[in-house]
C-alpha cells in the first residue's frame, strides 16, 4: 500500500494541491499588501475551500492506506505514525516562526501565566497563525480515527472533521459556509480522483512543492519583511511587483529544499507529510 501513496495513483490530487497552494499564497499576500480589482478579488475568497481541500486530501490518502487492513492495532499503528510525523514536521518548520514570535514579546511585562498560555497555543494550535493547519490536522486525524472506529460507514467524517476542526480552531468562516463547503469539497475531491493522467515525476514534484509553498510562505510574507523592513519596503511599493517577487522566492526556496532532500535523507520526512 505504501507504493500506492508514493507513486501517486491520483495525479489529479497533486495538481489540485499545487494550484491550491498558490491560491492560498495569493490570498495571504493581497490581503496584506493591497487587494485585487473586481472578480479577481472575489476569486481569492476561494482560499478557504483550498485550505479545507488540503485537509480532506490528507484524510483521503490516510484512509485509502487503511482500506483493507482489518486489524485494529495495525490501523492504529499507521494513524499514530502519521500523527507523530505531522507533529515532527510542525516542530521543525516552527523553529523560525517560534524564534520570530518570542523575539517580538514585550519582555518587560512577561508573566509565567503568559508563557504557559503561549505554550498551550503552540501545542494545540500554532506557533504562528499561518500554520495552525498542522496541529489541527493531527488532532482531526485522531478524532476521525475514533469516529470511524465507533461508527459504521463513517467515511464522510474525513471531510466533516476537517471543516469542523477548521471552525473550532478559530477560522473566519461562518457555520453556514462551513456546512456548504462539505459538498463543495467532496465534489472537488471526487473530480480530482477521477482525473486519469500518466504517472510521472511532475506529480511528485507538485506534491512536494504544494506543502513546501504552504509551509514556507510566511517566511517571505512576514518574518523576513519585519527583519529587513527597508529592503522589503521597496519590494512591496508596487503590489504586483511584490507579488511576483514573493512567488519567485517562495518557489525557488521550495525547489532548493527539494534538491537538498534528495541528497540528505533526513529531510525527506519533512517535506511530504502526505498532506
Amino acid at each position: 500500500m505504501e507504493n500506492k501513496i508514493t507513486k501517486s495513483v491520483y495525479p489529479g490530487i497533486d495538481i489540485g494541491k499545487f494550484f491550491c497552494a498558490f491560491l492560498i499564497l495569493f490570498y495571504h499576500y493581497f490581503s496584506e499588501h493591497g487587494s485585487l480589482p473586481g472578480l479577481l478579488e472575489e476569486a481569492l475568497s476561494l482560499y478557504a475551500v483550498a485550505v479545507a481541500l488540503f485537509m480532506v486530501i490528507s484524510g483521503f490518502l490516510l484512509y485509502n492506506k487503511l482500506e483493507g487492513i482489518y486489524n485494529r492495532e495495525e490501523r492504529w499503528s499507521i494513524v499514530k505514525k502519521q500523527v507523530l510525523r505531522i507533529y515532527r514536521i510542525y516542530l521543525l518548520w516552527s523553529i523560525p516562526y517560534l524564534l520570530f514570535t518570542i523575539l517580538r514579546w514585550d519582555w518587560n511585562s512577561i508573566s509565567a501565566g503568559f508563557v504557559l498560555w503561549k505554550i498551550q497555543g503552540w501545542v494545540f494550535q500554532s506557533t504562528f497563525y499561518t500554520i495552525w493547519f498542522m496541529p489541527m490536522l493531527a488532532i482531526g486525524t485522531l478524532l476521525t480515527f475514533w469516529l470511524t472506529e465507533k461508527l459504521p460507514n463513517a467515511a464522510v467524517n474525513v471531510l466533516a472533521e476537517a471543516l469542523l476542526i477548521r471552525k473550532i480552531s478559530g477560522g473566519h468562516t461562518g457555520i453556514d459556509l462551513t456546512i456548504m463547503m462539505i459538498p463543495t469539497v467532496f465534489c472537488i475531491l471526487g473530480f480530482l480522483i477521477s482525473i486519469r493522467l500518466p504517472d510521472g515525476k511532475y506529480a511528485r514534484w507538485m506534491r512536494n512543492m504544494s506543502i513546501l509553498i504552504f509551509m514556507s510562505q510566511r517566511l517571505f510574507l512576514t518574518v523576513l519583511p519585519q527583519c529587513f523592513p527597508v529592503v522589503f519596503f521597496f519590494v512591496f511599493m508596487n503590489k504586483y511587483i511584490g507579488a511576483t517577487a514573493i512567488i519567485l522566492v517562495t518557489v525557488l526556496f521550495s525547489s532548493l529544499v527539494i534538491q537538498i532532500s534528495k541528497k540528505k535523507a533526513f529531510f525527506k520526512n519533512y517535506i511530504n507529510p502526505i498532506v
